[in-house]
């Protein structure tokens, strides 16, 4: 594998250092503060919880794992990606921008305005390490010179997106949550994650679970019982009881049936689209149905890069 220690080594030890209370504190206090008051979704539970994921992705053997599927990283002649992340989660962009360090190339981050405060302060942090790597790091609200983009963007702008780009190799990511399918029989230990799962980043990011598919018949007060606790964060954010209050008051209006699972709306739909504070569902009959293949990966997409 091309990839040295030496490649991979300022990574670690940024990991380290995240992993360090203090030195989050110390970091990421005043930021976390001022990323809450600008965007109330980044509640500062959220913005540590996002801190824990980054420390996680810059694990050793978890780097060393991603990298081992892809022996043609670093890409040999280094070329300009442009990021365009949804910044529905603090930090959203930063395992993008990994990969695309790992794989050899420079970063144009166009930072959500939303989420534009923290992720400065971790490619500080990682200049200090290893100041080579601040050459190629930008943020800009100006593209210039770019060879290739990777994007999140809304169903209805795939298109748009999609012919901007043309002629350009381009990542594009539909914005959505995830959708898991049940087969009825799963523990108790299995659904409080699927609650956790349901609720993380008040389930606008998209490591959140927005629908399930489950067999026909299937009892949901198991799971609505774990939601309870799980749950309990959100009750008290006045922004999320908003919009809960919002779909109550639409559902009634349309007379739109569903399930109350106390924090969250439960509806039976083929969209893979809630809003927040609904989960949709589908049912199916007789064997689950097979999972979808997953969206082609940054590595995958920057490693076949031309």
């Amino acid at each position: 594998m091309i990839t040295t220690e030496a490649h991979i080594r300022p990574f670690l030890r940024l990991g380290q250092q995240l992993r360090q209370p203090d030195t989050v504190r110390q970091r990421f206090g005043e930021a976390i503060r001022a990323q809450h008051q600008r965007n109330p979704w980044f509640t500062p539970e959220c913005c540590e919880q996002a801190i824990r994921e980054v420390a996680l992705l810059l694990d050793g053997n978890a780097i060393r794992t991603r990298l081992e599927k892809h022996p043609n990283l670093p890409h040999p002649t280094p070329q300009t990606i442009v990021l365009l992340p949804a910044g529905d989660m603090p930090l959203q962009a930063f395992p993008d921008l990994l990969d695309i360090l790992l794989a050899g190339h420079r970063l144009q981050c166009h930072q959500a305005p939303d989420d534009n405060l923290l992720l400065p302060i971790i490619v500080q942090m990682l200049a200090e390490t290893e100041p080579t790597w601040a050459e190629r790091i930008r943020f800009t609200d100006k593209i210039t010179d770019v060879d290739a983009f990777i994007a999140d963007v809304e169903p209805a702008q795939l298109d748009t997106f999609d012919q901007y780009f043309n002629g350009k190799p381009h990542l594009l990511r539909i914005r959505k949550g995830k959708t898991l399918i049940l087969t009825g029989k799963e523990d108790d230990n299995t659904l409080r994650q699927i609650a956790h799962d349901i609720c993380t980043y008040f389930g606008r990011g998209p490591k959140a679970i927005r629908k399930l598919v489950v067999p026909q018949g299937y009892d949901f007060q198991s799971l609505f019982q774990q939601l309870q606790e799980a749950s309990l964060p959100l009750t008290t954010h006045n922004r999320f009881l908003n919009h809960l209050e919002y779909q109550k008051a639409i559902h009634l209006m349309g007379r739109r049936p569903y399930l109350d699972a106390g924090a969250f709306l439960f509806r039976e739909s083929d969209s893979d689209f809630p809003p927040v504070a609904v989960v949709h569902y589908a049912y199916y009959t007789n064997e689950p149905p097979v999972q979808a293949t997953p969206t082609e990966d940054t590595l995958t997409f920057l490693e076949h890069l031309v």
